[in-house]
């Protein structure tokens, strides 16, 4: 069946009133997501739903225009600021080019998502659907693709995230290392990526690169100017070499291992380094 692209609108079945304005490449497609309330605008959910539970009525479909794809935004732009003026439209911007919505709107809608994640019924919903494996396939598949990956490396780039959102992070994080179930699939995984010839050439690859190699030493270097994070990482050291069944995989892992010349020098330096420390340190 061919596709009708174009611009349309929703109106109140009782009274003709149009409330909302959008564009699709299928139109009759995309009224079938609002006729089911799977709109990902909000407050036009909200709407068919309060319409069907007062009068058990469908939103009206109306096709305003036809156009090809590449002027979609241009004449949703001008269907919007036409029917504005009348006013009760639902949309919360001026149309074209996706969704913007205001600082109010965004708060609302902010407000809500906490909410369903407050709620335990809510969240095992969503758990559930993330756990099904097609939706994990889909958004592997999207994770995968150049696209995908760029948008999130230059949404990512130059962000610095504020102590408050860090501490969460961290706090999240050290939940997760502390449930053993969570540990078992952190390992499982890492096991599963190494086994993967592919998966280890890109890490490898990607660890080798100067860019990656002085991102990494520098974040060290601060570590370890740190007293506290400095006292952290000599007591997990301590704990590693007093279980035997570490020191047996540190020594299986080195057996054999040849170091080349310049990380040699390196580990001949830093052994220098300490005994200067401990002499100036005296007894």
């Amino acid at each position: 069946m061919t596709r009708l692209t174009g611009i349309y609108a929703l109106a109140d079945p009782r009274t003709g009133v149009v409330r909302y304005i959008g564009q699709a490449v299928d139109v009759v497609s995309r009224y079938r997501a609002h006729a089911q309330g799977r709109s990902r605008v909000g407050n036009v959910s909200a709407w068919v739903r309060l319409l069907w539970a007062v009068a058990r009525r469908k939103p009206r479909l109306v096709v305003l225009t036809l156009c090809a794809r590449e002027h979609l935004d241009d004449r949703e732009r001008w269907w919007i600021a036409a029917y504005r003026r009348a006013g009760g439209l639902l949309n919360e911007n001026d149309g074209g080019g996706g969704s913007n919505p205001s600082a109010h709107v965004r708060a609302k809608l902010s407000a809500v998502a906490r909410r369903r994640m407050q709620d335990p019924v809510e969240r095992a919903k969503i758990s559930a659907a993330m756990r099904s494996p097609e939706t994990r396939a889909k958004f592997s598949a999207a994770m995968r693709s150049p696209g995908t990956r760029a948008k999130i490396s230059a949404a990512n780039r130059g962000r610095k995230l504020t102590p408050e959102t860090r501490a969460k992070i961290a706090d999240t994080n050290r939940r997760r290392y502390q449930d053993p179930a969570e540990r078992a699939k952190t390992a499982d995984a890492a096991r599963k990526q190494h086994q993967d010839p592919v998966a280890r050439a890109k890490f490898s690859a990607a660890m080798r690169s100067p860019g990656t190699r002085a991102k990494i030493s520098a974040a060290n270097r601060r570590r370890y100017q740190d007293p506290a994070e400095r006292a952290k990482l000599s007591a997990a050291n301590r704990r590693r070499y007093q279980d035997p069944a570490a020191r047996t995989k540190m020594a299986d892992a080195l057996r054999g291992r040849k170091l080349t010349p310049e990380h040699r020098a390196k580990i001949s330096a830093a052994r220098r380094a300490q005994e200067r420390l401990k002499q100036a340190a005296g007894p």
